[in-house]
């Protein structure tokens, strides 16, 4: 098998708990538990796999979201392993999110995230708009979950870019 081959066969998906038992809980409380929990979950994880396995088997890239990517960056970089950002949403979705401040400066968002001048955001004639409820940090009627998704968008905005090696998005061209 080529060398190639081999280092395609060391691909694992792990995920990391969420700090929570049940679903009631998840719906209570996940972007909360999973800011409170996930370094640490990371850390243990890296810890047990590394030992678990020689020199060249050991956790060299992780893949997280880009919602996550800011609360990770740090665990990744003392593991000495590169990061990816995924964006599960379009690739629009985050021109959006690189966008955030500029709304917010220019009124067309408040702080919370919410629309405030038209029904929807357009950045670009080239792309469809966002309807006040498409935008990616609307998650549910909870406010303060809202609030934690927005800043999570802004960390992303800035662990993305000086953090992750590669960015992969969920879009496909007409």
């Amino acid at each position: 098998m080529s060398d190639e081959g081999k280092k395609q066969q060391c691909i694992e998906l792990t995920s990391i708990p969420d700090g929570l038992q049940t679903e009631e809980d998840r719906k209570k409380g996940l972007i909360e538990s999973l800011r409170r929990t996930i370094r640490g979950n990371l850390t243990r994880l890296k810890e047990k796999i590394n030992c678990e396995n020689s020199d060249d088997e050991k956790i060299s890239c992780v893949m997280a979201d880009t919602t996550l990517i800011g609360w990770i960056h740090d665990v990744s970089q003392k593991m000495g392993a590169e990061l990816v950002a995924f964006q599960p949403g379009a690739a629009a979705d985050i021109a959006l999110i690189l966008q955030i401040p500029k709304l917010i400066q220019d009124g067309s968002l408040d702080t919370n995230g919410f629309v405030m001048k038209n029904d929807f955001i357009n950045l670009s004639n080239e792309m469809p708009p966002w309807r006040r409820n498409e935008l990616p940090w609307i998650v549910s009627s909870n406010l303060r979950d809202q609030k934690i998704v927005l800043e999570c968008c802004q960390i992303a905005k800035q662990a993305v870019h000086p953090y992750a090696k590669w960015l992969l998005c969920n879009t496909v061209g007409k």
